[in-house]
């Protein structure tokens, strides 16, 4: 984490670090469920589960081949990924509001820069 790289001056420098290290973490965790980050190349995608974006988007050309109404297991599909979705989005709204402003606090009394916390 680079502003506790500013810190190496100052004995709250392993701490910022450490819990930069564990927000890294956390926000890994979240990440992980969103997106695939293991695909480098085209084959990839045969060997590496597809996460929740690439779910998503693999629903709307099935739903809209046809001029009907989606199925019921379109539906179905759309609230199972959506639910999925939301919980990744509340794991990463605790993160941020809890160990982000944890370490901002921690930033702001050394005089560096808060992370910026973008509300949703």
């Amino acid at each position: 984490m680079a502003r506790a790289a500013r810190t190496a001056t100052a004995g709250a420098a392993s701490t910022i670090a450490a819990q930069g290290q564990a927000l890294e973490v956390k926000l890994a965790s979240v990440e992980d469920e969103l997106v695939q980050m293991n695909i480098r190349e085209g084959n990839d995608v045969l060997t590496y589960p597809a996460k929740l974006n690439n779910l998503i988007a693999a629903l709307a050309p099935v739903v809209a081949a046809t001029d009907t109404a989606p199925t019921a297991q379109s539906y179905e599909v759309f609230k199972d990924l959506s639910s999925r979705l939301e919980r990744q989005l509340a794991r990463l709204d605790e993160i941020m509001e809890r160990d982000v402003a944890a370490i901002n606090k921690l930033l702001e009394v050394q005089h560096i820069s808060a992370i910026p916390i973008r509300h949703r």
